[in-house]
């Protein structure tokens, strides 16, 4: 038995599917290949597998990644070519590779965004970059508080911005044990420059551990 890592990407035709729409899918993807994956016990058996970083609806991605345990040693380019021909359209297996010496997925902390938007007046991206404090009201089951998300920000570089199309690169906090979504970092630019955002696109590039190295 072996445990594997699967690079995969999500596409402009899924970006609009739930969380729990994405594991239906890629778990009738598994079937259809075949896949000798290992289920668990009990009286509601399901797919021994472990998602890095849910996707948030709306978003894309080059670089997902899941782990799962197979039953039985496979060829790892065949079942790459395998998933592929049953996957559907928007969702491609880019690599597979095993998982031994690699870090747990639990273990993810930031991730890299690109996000391109355009706002109906003219903003200084690099006045918000600059600032030490971006306060927003945050919700939870309990409570509204307010928070800093400056504190969960690691950078942000400014790709190309002509004062109302915007496209910038977001180093970010991710994973279990601290989270920030892309598009409230959007949001909270409305909020700051008083203007309305639209046509927003955002696409994870990268996911990395505490020591900045790739998951995959």
């Amino acid at each position: 038995m072996s445990k594997i890592r699967i690079c995969y990407s999500q596409g402009e035709s899924v970006r609009f599917i739930s969380h729990l729409d994405f594991l239906r899918t890629i778990t009738r993807t598994f079937r259809r290949a075949g896949m000798p994956i290992k289920y668990s016990e009990g009286f509601n058996p399901h797919m021994v597998m472990t998602i890095g970083l849910p996707l948030s609806v709306g978003t894309t991605s080059v670089c997902d990644c899941l782990d799962a345990e197979l039953t039985e040693d496979v060829d790892l380019q065949k079942l790459k070519d395998t998933l592929n021909a049953c996957a559907p359209v928007g969702i491609v297996i880019n690599d597979i590779k095993s998982c031994d010496g690699l870090k747990p997925l639990y273990q993810i902390d930031s991730a890299l965004y690109e996000a391109d938007f355009a706002t109906d007046k003219e903003i200084d991206v690099q006045r918000y970059i600059d600032e030490k404090e971006i306060i927003i009201e945050k919700k939870s089951k309990r409570k509204i508080k307010e928070v800093n998300i400056k504190d969960f920000i690691r950078s942000i570089k400014i790709k190309s911005s002509d004062g109302k199309s915007h496209s910038i690169m977001l180093h970010i906090n991710a994973g279990n044990f601290s989270n920030l979504k892309p598009e409230l970092v959007v949001h909270s630019m409305e909020k700051y420059f008083g203007c309305t955002a639209s046509n927003l696109r955002i696409e994870r590039k990268e996911i990395y551990f505490d020591d900045m190295t790739r998951v995959f």
